[in-house]
């Protein structure tokens, strides 16, 4: 990349950042039209200290000087809507990054700029020795099965046998097995474990595809997409040896940008974990993004505890994503159904307890620090819908979207006429 190219990156990112501080500051104004408590601070926090463009511009000098590129990872359990997120903000909203449909087909997926006419992507089989880790703690599934099954068994027929117990039945074999079940297969390490190794048995075992990258070369984009369907789709003949995917894509909002989406779960293959680890330890920044309908639950919290692996990271932001299906309840009655006053105060609600959440948390670094002290200007409430209502044509819209569309018609059709 020549030095002439660096600027221009560096300028063009400059302006993407001052599009992004321009549109936020017209929204302020349009919150300000309507007049009420809770405006004082605008509609995303206080002013104090505004992103600067010219900072953001100086940084991506500074790397590209270096030879490297600025860094982004995501993170966020699956369903949490990271990938929607990534593909408004570096994709105009078209579904570039493969979607996990459970939290054991999620892989690590890096994005990366190639200058080549067509994309392509590298695919990153398990190794023998991943495969033998899950077979261990599949193992131990079964193991902790049998000691939880007898415990509740022997339970069951104590309650039942308990002098003037009336009216208790004998223990359900099928129904303890199913909860005992149900309970280890929420557990990411041993149920996660558990589910790949027998997709894997049940595809026949690694073969000779043991430790190998494989290549896989799109015409366009919308062909390599198909392609990858056979690696990381939920029914995908490869899904089940998949550990890491790379794609190379000629989109020009990833020059001088690597973005790393981690899988959503605490991952139970350790090597993975490490490559993980490892690549959001590189990264100069990390979004972390949480349904505003189940903020910052036990497993986000978990996977925020990533980033004290060491102390690299240093730019923390916190993104409450899905904010559309929160606007019909309780907020939306106390505001008497003024959207801005809606939104503002349902902002209000998830940074108060995003504040109350991390102040209990032991886990520190730099970024962590930064995130707790700017909560206010590092808190940032997305919508995909929104963003799917406003650059869709209507006869592209999902379910999703026309429900959506729907109720906010219904809920607030002084703004959606």
């Amino acid at each position: 990349m020549t030095v002439v190219t660096v600027k221009e990156n560096a300028v063009s990112l400059e302006q993407r950042i001052t599009n992004l501080v321009n549109g936020m500051e017209k929204l302020d104004d349009i919150v300000d039209r309507y007049p009420g408590p809770g405006f004082t601070d605008g509609l995303y926090g206080e002013k104090g200290a505004p992103l600067k463009a010219k900072i953001v511009r100086e940084d991506a000098l500074a790397m590209a000087r270096e030879g490297r590129n600025l860094r982004v990872g995501i993170i966020g359990r699956v369903k949490a809507g990271k990938s929607s997120l990534l593909n408004a903000l570096m994709f105009a909203g078209n579904d570039v990054l493969p979607k996990a449909a459970t939290p054991m087909t999620a892989s690590l997926t890096i994005l990366r700029y190639t200058d080549q006419d067509m994309p392509y992507a590298e695919v990153e089989y398990f190794r023998p020795e991943d495969v033998n880790d899950m077979r261990q703690l599949a193992e131990e599934y079964d193991s902790r099965f049998t000691v939880l099954l007898a415990e509740r068994q022997k339970a069951a027929e104590e309650r039942a046998a308990r002098p003037g117990a009336r009216n208790v039945s004998q223990p359900d074999p099928e129904r303890l097995s199913a909860s005992v079940k149900r309970e280890l297969d929420t557990d990411p390490r041993l149920g996660g474990a558990k589910d790949m190794y027998a997709r894997i048995c049940d595809a026949g075992g690694l073969g000779d595809k043991g430790g190998k990258t494989e290549r896989v070369d799109g015409r366009d984009l919308a062909d390599l997409q198909g392609k990858l369907a056979n690696y990381v789709g939920s029914g995908g003949r490869l899904t089940p040896f998949t550990k890491c995917l790379t794609l190379y894509l000629p989109i020009p909002s990833l020059q001088g940008v690597d973005v790393v989406d981690t899988p959503g779960v605490n991952d139970p293959v350790r090597s993975r974990e490490e490559r993980t680890m490892e690549e959001l330890h590189n990264c100069d920044v990390v979004f972390v993004v949480s349904p505003a309908g189940q903020f910052l639950n036990r497993q986000d919290l978990d996977l925020m505890g990533r980033l004290t692996y060491k102390d690299g990271v240093r730019e923390v932001f916190l993104v409450a994503s899905q904010v559309d299906g929160q606007l019909f309840g309780s907020e939306r009655d106390k505001h008497d159904g003024r959207l801005p006053d809606v939104l503002q105060g349902l902002r209000s609600t998830l940074a108060t307890q995003a504040s109350n959440t991390l102040a209990a948390e032991n886990a520190t670094n730099q970024g962590l620090d930064t995130l707790k002290s700017q909560l206010a200007e590092r808190l940032v409430v997305t919508s995909s819908v929104a963003h799917a209502l406003l650059t869709q044509p209507e006869t592209e819209w999902d379910d999703t979207v026309r429900h959506v569309w729907s109720l906010l018609r219904s809920g607030y059709p002084a703004e959606f006429t």
